[in-house]
């Protein structure tokens, strides 16, 4: 591992090509010592590695939304002794099925939203007419 503080850039350190910005104590700007700049170069891997998960749990929010959102239908058919579309049972089933059935490739997709309207595009968020 190579470090070295860079003076003439006000005391940024470079650990193995990577820049980081001096930190500053009592308004002046010291460079972090090379144990510092290993531990915030891993806290950045770690960080950049698990954005797979940061956005599945966005994914599963949203899913855990949409379930809740319809979850009084679940309770008035049960009330009334009405029986849902299959369709609509199918839908549900299929919006718990998203982190098994969905690959990180498709995670931007299931995610996005119209500009205008602010609606996800995927079509697994449409729920189905009763």
């Amino acid at each position: 591992m190579t470090y070295e503080i860079d003076k003439p850039k006000k005391n940024w350190v470079t650990l193995d090509g990577e820049e980081i910005a001096p930190r500053s104590v009592n308004g002046v700007l010291m460079p972090l010592e090379e144990k510092d700049a290993k531990y915030l170069i891993a806290q950045r891997k770690a960080w950049e590695d698990s954005t797979d998960e940061r956005t599945l749990k966005k994914i599963r929010d949203q899913r855990d939304n949409f379930l809740k959102k319809t979850d009084w239908k679940i309770i008035k058919a049960n009330e009334q002794g009405k029986e849902l579309s299959e369709e609509f049972k199918t839908w549900r089933q299929n919006l718990r099925n998203i982190p098994q059935d969905y690959k990180s490739s498709d995670y931007d997709k299931l995610l996005e939203q119209d500009k205008e309207t602010r609606e996800f595009k995927h079509s697994i968020w449409k729920e189905p007419k009763e």
